[in-house]
């Protein structure tokens, strides 16, 4: 950085809590920090908060009618294939709960996973991608999701949601959300993450209720902001 710095202006982009970058801007968005504007020790201007998280624009006024009751994503792949352990719980509720699932641009079905959609196939409807992520997310009742920038969408949208970790890092940023009381952290898949699913599925509507829908805490106007800070460079 030090080394760039000596021909542009730097600009550090971190979801880390971490702030002590040597840059000439630094935004993080991570749902821990305080919305403000201070400076590390390396004097560079820190932007701070999700009043300052990068999330995907909302393009217009969605409908606000709840067709889907659960909606499944865990980025561009899920990478610690939770989405199979997802499907196996529904298989196993005999409740009729509209799931949809988007598995991810880089992801690829396998055969257990097309065995698994079968099964509930009524129910269950699967896509590969989607270009408008903030419109799926406003047409449903509750979200699993990592615990990467999905979160703070779904927060955007004041859609409670469950996080299930793909990556340790993230367990930081699922333990803030859930001291909020805004999302569940169901930690990294393990051998227990099947019942905390199932027990989720089992009681969608209450444990939705008992969550907080109502809050600000993602405005969805970070980008904005942010661009000010960078033309100010």
């Amino acid at each position: 950085l030090q080394e760039i710095k000596k021909v542009t202006k730097t600009i550090i982009l971190s979801d880390l809590r971490n702030i002590q970058f040597d840059a000439d801007l630094l935004i993080n968005g991570f749902i821990g920090y305080q919305n403000k504007i201070t400076h590390n020790k390396y004097g560079t201007k820190c932007l701070l908060g999700p009043k300052y998280q990068i999330i995907n624009q909302i393009k217009k006024n969605y409908q606000r009618k709840k067709k889907i009751d659960l909606l499944a994503t865990f980025g561009g792949v899920d990478s610690s294939d939770i989405i199979p352990v997802l499907l196996d719980s529904l298989n196993h509720n005999p409740k009729k709960i509209n799931t949809k699932i988007i598995l991810g641009p880089s992801a690829k079905k396998n055969k257990k996973l097309t065995r698994l959609i079968k099964k509930k196939e009524k129910h269950i409807s699967v896509i590969q991608k989607t270009n408008d992520i903030m419109k799926e997310i406003s047409k449903t009742k509750f979200g699993f999701c990592g615990g990467g920038i999905t979160s703070y969408e779904f927060a955007c949208m004041r859609v409670p949601f469950a996080i299930i970790c793909q990556y340790p890092h993230q367990l930081i940023t699922s333990r803030e959300w859930q001291k909020l009381g805004i999302a569940l952290n169901l930690g990294l898949l393990d051998k227990l993450t099947h019942r905390k699913i199932h027990r989720i599925v089992n009681d969608f509507e209450c444990i939705r209720n008992n969550l907080k829908i109502n809050h600000n805490v993602v405005d969805g106007l970070g980008s904005r902001r942010i661009a000010k800070q960078i033309e100010k460079l």
